[in-house]
């Protein structure tokens, strides 16, 4: 199932405790100013509920959100221009479940300031990161990143970095109840960025160790998990050459506890591809969400998004991409409560113009959402990344200061439908020689689990005209009919 709203550019996305999603992100055509932030909540289906654009008369951006796990409430961050000195603050807020705002707090000094993640701590108090740069920094941008109480106010703030750009990206705790915080330095390392993972003291935000990670050329890095064993995936990207001519790949790094490589790859498309998201798989594994620009394109006006299916030591099982022949850009992917994937998208394929619509898409455990979809093909590459101790200049500061928002309920966003109805697809049972195998389910969406088919069997299936659709000398649990 697939579902576009206008106009929308999409920040986050999170399954609600009562049902169906909430997003966030932000809307350049909102009636508060440039750029205004927006939340909606759809049902479980995709269907729009509500919608809210909030703004100061600027630009202002909701980045990331979470639910808070108990009252039907959200926790917001981003970032907003016309509260300081400079251009832009951090935002930190928290809203209801029908898109009110309870209480909104811009953060920083007299510099820039943006927030791009927020996690729960373990006491009601909540961690954020992003960047800065305030002159309490050390460079032009530094990590920025805070702890703070039910309310917004502030426990304590740390920035490091060095003289060049060093940005969080965004950050999760570990088995350890510590921070892990990654992004990317420029005033360190191998190249001419690096992927930097830092690892802070939650109690005090104090440094345990940081590294970078990167090759000649720029690495970036875009998300992260982290797992019961103390190991850290790390997606990003790598513009590593490799004799393609690329300008970069997806990068995908699996860390310990101590910030040792374990392993990392490449993905390699016919174009340049980064990774933007990456969540755990349903059966095992990681799954991506990755964007590319397709060649010859003109100012990125054809680029395209894909989902990205690998083992637990990162050899690619599948992957789709989706949408249609505009932009599909930073795609967010989430595992729901009924074994599926939700990937949101900003899209600008289905509009009447050139803005960016909000892209939803629900698919199975392969990938499979009906529609706008195509299979895919990456490469891997075995790779090495220099790892370098980071020794950075630290700091503390920041304020924190109340502000209000004009609040639009119910803003008038066309919801399309761009997948009602699925055809569903069926297999004839013929009687065999050999008794006790079945297909299930059937009729399906295409996706289906053959039981009782041994290694001793080849399995042949045809559509009604006799085209060979699939050919099974050994046989997988699942293998999906296109």
């Amino acid at each position: 199932r697939q579902m576009c709203i206008r106009d929308r550019w999409l920040g986050s996305l999170v399954e609600s405790s009562n049902g169906g999603y909430l997003t966030v992100g932000f809307t350049g055509d909102g009636p508060a100013g440039d750029d205004d932030g927006f939340i909606m909540r759809t049902d479980q289906n995709g269907e729009k509920l509500w919608t809210v654009t909030s703004g100061m008369g600027a630009l202002d951006h909701f980045i990331s959100v979470i639910e808070d796990g108990t009252t039907d409430n959200y926790y917001i961050v981003g970032r907003s221009e016309g509260h300081g000195p400079k251009n832009a603050e951090g935002l930190f807020g928290k809203i209801d479940g029908s898109g009110n705002i309870l209480w909104l707090r811009a953060y920083g000094g007299d510099g820039d300031e943006a927030f791009r993640k927020i996690i729960p701590g373990s006491n009601g108090d909540f961690y954020l990161c992003g960047y800065s740069s305030s002159s309490f920094g050390a460079g032009d941008f530094d990590n920025f990143v805070l702890r703070v109480d039910s309310i917004g106010n502030i426990i304590w703030s740390k920035t490091f970095g060095g003289v060049d750009d060093d940005k969080t990206r965004s950050m999760a705790m570990d088995s350890n109840g510590d921070l892990i915080a990654i992004g990317y330095v420029r005033s360190f390392g191998a190249g001419q960025k690096d992927i930097s993972v830092t690892k802070l003291d939650t109690a005090s935000g104090s440094i345990v160790w940081s590294y970078a990670y990167g090759h000649p050329k720029t690495d970036k890095a875009q998300e992260l998990l982290t797992d019961a064993n103390g190991n850290i995936v790390v997606a990003g990207e790598s513009r590593m050459d490799f004799g393609s001519g690329l300008e970069y790949n997806v990068a995908l790094l699996h860390l310990d506890g101590l910030g040792n490589v374990n392993w990392s790859k490449l993905y390699t498309d016919a174009y340049d591809t980064k990774s933007w998201s990456i969540t755990n798989g349903i059966n095992g594994g990681y799954v991506l969400g990755s964007q590319g620009n397709i060649v010859g394109a003109v100012n990125d006006s054809t680029t395209e998004s894909s989902i990205i299916k690998v083992d637990s030591i990162g050899t690619l099982e599948w992957a789709v991409t989706l949408g249609g022949s505009g932009k599909e850009m930073k795609p967010e992917i989430i595992p729901t409560s009924d074994n599926t994937y939700l990937m949101g998208i900003s899209s600008s394929t289905f509009s009447n113009d050139t803005m960016r619509d909000q892209y939803l898409v629900k698919m199975d455990t392969l990938g499979v959402s009906g529609c706008n979809s195509i299979a895919k093909t990456f490469g891997t590459i075995d790779t090495s990344f220099v790892k370098t101790t980071l020794s950075w200049t630290t700091g503390t500061g920041g304020t924190s200061v109340a502000t209000n928002w004009m609040s639009i309920n119910n803003s008038d966003f066309v919801n399309d439908t761009l997948c009602e109805n699925i055809v569903a697809t069926s297999i004839n049972q013929k009687d065999m020689q050999t008794d006790g195998w079945s297909i299930y389910p059937n009729p399906s969406n295409g996706v289906f689990q053959l039981n009782g088919i041994s290694k001793q069997n080849t399995v042949y299936v045809y559509d009604q005209l006799g085209l060979s659709l699939i050919h099974i000398s050994e046989p997988t649990r699942q293998a999906e009919i296109s």
